[in-house]
This record gives structure tokens, C-alpha cells and sequence, in this order.
């Protein structure tokens, strides 16, 4: 398949913490109703043109686990090509951390990204102008 975007990097998924409200005093700590979790980082652009009509695709490591596997999951619901996603057991994933105070109200609280260190190729294409190109189904 002929792909008119491609994302490469930034598989996140943002997961946001309810809170009734800030910190108080000497307070080091509040009780929330749960987590939420959300598409994040490239996402949002891939799912923004795939709902236009554009024929998407994501390149990226994600980690073997459950927030890899939502990540998958929610791009291919939304008809985005995945089959460039590599699954990395033991690496975490990219998380970027929220807390939302009331309705509409999101501030960020910290954030992780964590998806270890970019992933050598073995290839013997490699030529004196560098490695080889990643093999990628054709672009427009």
C-alpha cells in the first residue's frame, strides 16, 4: 500500500489521573477515582489524517506490554498501518503522566519517555554514504 504519511517516533500514551483538587498545605498526597488512558504523542496527527481520508502508517519501537498493546490496538481501530511497529519485550513504554482537576482542566504533572535506545540494523547494504534505508512500504 502507497501510504501519504508516515510518523516515525513518539508512540505515547498519555494516561491522566483524576484529582478533586491541588495540594494543600502540607498535604503530600491525594486519592483519585482511577486512570484514564489516551492516545498521545504522534497519535494525534496520524488519527487526524487517517479521519481525512490520507493513508497513514507509524514507524516506531513500543513495549511488550499492555499500554503497547492498547497503543497498537487503538491506531489500527482508527485504519492506520502498523505493520512497521516493532514490539520490544523488556523495554517500557512511552507514558506522558496528567492530572485533571475537574472538567476541561488538565495540567501537566511529569512525564516519562522511555522506549530504550534506538534499535541497530543488521545490514549489509550500508554504504559509504551511511546505513541502509529502513525498508517501508512506498510513500508518495
Amino acid at each position: 500500500m502507497i501510504l501519504d504519511m508516515v510518523a516515525v517516533g513518539d508512540s505515547t500514551v498519555d494516561v491522566v489521573v483524576p484529582l478533586p483538587r491541588f495540594l494543600r498545605g502540607n498535604e503530600d498526597s491525594l486519592h483519585s477515582t482511577g486512570l484514564e488512558r489516551h492516545m498521545g504523542g504522534s497519535s494525534n496527527y496520524l488519527i487526524a489524517a487517517s479521519r481525512l481520508g490520507l493513508r497513514v502508517g507509524v514507524a516506531d519501537a513500543i513495549g511488550g506490554d499492555d499500554l503497547g498493546a492498547f497503543y497498537r490496538a487503538g491506531l489500527e481501530a482508527e485504519g492506520i498501518d502498523t505493520s512497521q511497529l516493532v514490539v520490544r519485550e523488556g523495554v517500557g513504554p512511552r507514558v506522558a503522566s496528567y492530572c485533571s482537576l475537574g472538567e476541561g482542566d488538565t495540567h501537566t504533572s511529569g512525564s516519562r519517555a522511555s522506549a530504550g535506545p534506538i534499535p541497530q540494523r543488521n545490514s549489509t547494504r550500508a554504504t559509504s554514504r551511511g546505513p541502509a534505508p529502513f525498508s517501508f512500504p512506498a510513500i508518495r
